[in-house]
């Protein structure tokens, strides 16, 4: 077995704990049980996420199915425990989602990220958004180890330039064409770098 498969089965090994909690969020793995919430979220939601996930969003009634959505959380599960990628829900305090946070594309051995998220639309600009992101940026450097998070979005997505901004992201660079719409025209895509904790904005958290 060459270094790179060793690594890659021994990634179960890496600690990942939750749940995390913030002010007013808890954030953890997916459970068996949790399509229901999350078919809820997303149906609420679907309008607001389709241009920025069309690539990865099913048709709404597929993606508003508790059915579906709870095979869509086994996966997600089964995902995290194996270190593949890691997902984490955020709920308040009475139960609702609030949103999603993930990390894609893990690459451990240089504890590099790739960041992607979305916050439910009846809940957005009251300050989930920063609270989650910056929460779990920061465990990601405390607890992963975390020496690079990369995040990106399609240049018309104003609402997630202004919260990358607000978390202290580099921009890395901006691809011409790099992002493709829903109608088929392309777009800027532009991408962000984060190295370390110092620039993210005070927030109380712990696991």
């Amino acid at each position: 077995m060459n270094e790179a498969k060793s690594w890659r089965s021994k990634n179960w090994r890496i600690d990942v704990p939750v749940p995390i909690w913030t002010e007013r969020l808890e954030l953890r793995s997916c459970q068996d049980g949790d399509g229901a919430a999350l078919a809820d979220a997303i149906s609420e939601s679907y309008d607001d996420l389709y241009p920025w996930f069309h690539d990865g969003l099913g048709p709404r009634d597929l993606e508003t199915s508790p059915a579906w959505q709870d095979v869509v959380a086994c996966r997600s599960l089964a995902q995290f425990k194996a270190r593949e990628r890691l997902q984490f829900l955020a709920w308040q305090g009475e139960g609702q989602l609030v949103g999603s946070i993930e990390f894609f594309q893990p690459d451990w051995r240089r504890r590099s990220f790739h960041l992607a998220y979305w916050v439910r639309s009846s809940l957005q600009q009251q300050g989930y958004g920063v609270e989650m992101l910056a929460s779990i940026l920061r465990y990601s450097f405390d607890v992963l180890a975390a020496r690079r998070i990369l995040v990106g979005h399609a240049a018309p997505n104003k609402a997630s330039a202004a919260l990358i901004a607000k978390l202290g992201f580099r921009e890395l660079s901006r691809l011409p064409m790099g992002s493709e719409m829903p109608d088929g025209t392309f777009v800027d895509g532009i991408s962000y770098v984060m190295t370390d904790s110092s620039r993210l904005p005070a927030t109380k958290v712990r696991w």
